[in-house]
C-alpha cells in the first residue's frame, strides 16, 4: 500500500495545510480529500501496460476496458469524490446500479419514441428444461 505523507493525508480537508493563514482555502470546504487524486490515469496506463505485453489482449478490447475505466473513474470523482485506488464495494456496487439503470431508461426511451423495436436491456426468457420422464 502506498505511504501516505502529511500532506495527502486522507484526513486533511479541502483548504486546510494549502498555506493560507487562516487554515481556509479560497472556497473554505470542508470535503475530504481522497490522497489518490491525480494518478488514476498512470495506474491505469500502467494496468494496460500489463494486459498489452503479459496478456497479448486486442487493441479493441483494451479500448473498451480504457473507455469503461474512465468513465468508472470519472463517476467516482463527481458523484463520490474519490478516484479508482480507493473505491469501495458499495461504491462499485453503486455504479454498476447506475450504470444500469441509465440503460435501461436510454432504451426504454428509444423503444417508445420507436427508434427501436426492442429493448436490449430486457433479459431474453431462458429456455425450460425439460422433465425427464422415468
Amino acid at each position: 500500500m502506498k505511504q501516505v505523507s502529511s500532506t495527502m493525508d486522507p484526513r486533511r480537508r479541502v483548504g486546510e495545510g494549502d498555506g493560507h493563514a487562516d487554515g481556509h482555502g479560497a472556497g473554505d470546504e470542508t470535503t475530504p480529500v481522497d490522497p489518490w487524486t491525480g494518478i488514476s490515469e498512470d495506474v491505469i496506463r500502467r494496468f494496460f501496460d500489463v494486459l498489452c505485453i503479459e496478456r497479448g489482449m486486442p487493441k479493441g478490447m483494451l479500448s473498451a476496458y480504457r473507455a469503461d475505466l474512465y468513465a468508472f473513474d470519472r463517476w467516482l470523482i463527481e458523484a463520490k469524490r474519490k478516484t479508482l485506488i480507493s473505491a469501495t464495494k458499495q461504491d462499485v456496487s453503486d455504479y454498476l446500479t447506475s450504470s444500469t439503470a441509465s440503460m435501461k431508461a436510454f432504451y426504454g426511451f428509444l423503444v417508445n419514441s420507436g427508434c427501436r423495436d426492442d429493448d436490449p436491456t430486457k433479459a431474453a426468457p431462458k429456455p425450460r428444461k425439460r422433465r425427464r420422464r422415468n
